[in-house]
């Protein structure tokens, strides 16, 4: 019996498309020459349900061609030479590879090519860890030149952080005080603090919060891994009815705000 290699890690946010996918899965299925050879894809569809076929194209056919792929298992193992490698790509944020050989440097090799490539299927805003290593490297002693670096780098983040802070701070609080404002005149009107400055920053507020949904939407969808099997239309009869509804409550605000001006 002779030792084998095992390589694991584990990346977040990947989203390979179909093509990329293909090209990677012949990629690994590189040095797999045994007539034994086993080949298995698996996606889960719900809980108690799979679809386990032999290649990519079947799969998708019996999933029912789906335009993502979340929850996705590729594995292929041979006993000689032993070899076997596994991707499991979803559910969630997680993508995990694990490269198993007797072949210590085909191993290493191989774990280091499939990382890589599916590093560069991840969006740079995603959400999570580039990378995970294999496993916690040992932390060598550092010497007394590094500390005082690190205290230096430390110094300089904190005058830079505590300004940024306090104008973060102060963004936040003019979020609630605008608001407040406009509340506190329709509460009493008798108290008229809605100047000219309220008026123009609540519209503004609300286009704010408008970007900012939409922004944090497309960061957390692409933040989970998964496998474009085609790509969705940017414009969809929901995502219209969210911009309508949108458009039409900040309007009917900026009409209420300037009435209560004059």
């Amino acid at each position: 019996m002779s030792r084998s290699r095992i390589c694991t890690g584990e990346l977040e946010g990947c989203r390979p498309t179909l093509e990329e996918l293909s090209n990677l899965w012949n990629l690994a299925l590189k040095g797999f020459d045994s007539p034994d050879k086993e080949v298995e894809l698996v996606h889960f569809i719900k809980d108690r349900e799979r679809v386990r076929q032999k290649t990519l194209i079947e799969l998708i056919r019996e999933a029912g061609e789906p335009a993502l792929l979340d929850n996705l298992t590729l594995k292929a193992h041979q006993d000689s030479p032993l070899r076997e490698v596994e991707i499991k790509i979803g559910p969630g944020r997680a993508t995990s590879v694990t490269v198993e050989a007797e072949d210590h440097t085909w191993s290493i090799g191989r774990h280091s090519e499939i990382m890589e490539k599916l590093l560069h299927t991840r969006k740079w805003y995603a959400l999570g860890d580039r990378t995970r290593p294999e496993w916690p490297k040992g932390k060598k002693r550092r010497g007394v030149g590094e500390l005082a670096k690190d205290f230096l780098l430390f110094a300089l983040q904190m005058l830079i952080s505590i300004p940024a802070l306090l104008a973060l701070l102060f963004f936040f609080a003019l979020l609630i005080a605008v608001p407040a404002a406009i509340v506190r005149n329709i509460i009493d009107p008798r108290h008229n603090s809605v100047t000219g400055f309220v008026a123009t920053a609540f519209p503004l507020e609300l286009i704010f919060f408008l970007v900012v949904g939409i922004s944090w939407y497309t960061v957390i969808k692409n933040s989970r891994s998964a496998v474009v099997v085609r790509a969705e239309p940017i414009i969809t009869p929901l995502r219209l009815t969210i911009i309508a509804t949108t458009t039409t409550v900040i309007g009917t605000v900026v009409a209420i705000v300037a009435a209560m001006r004059k």
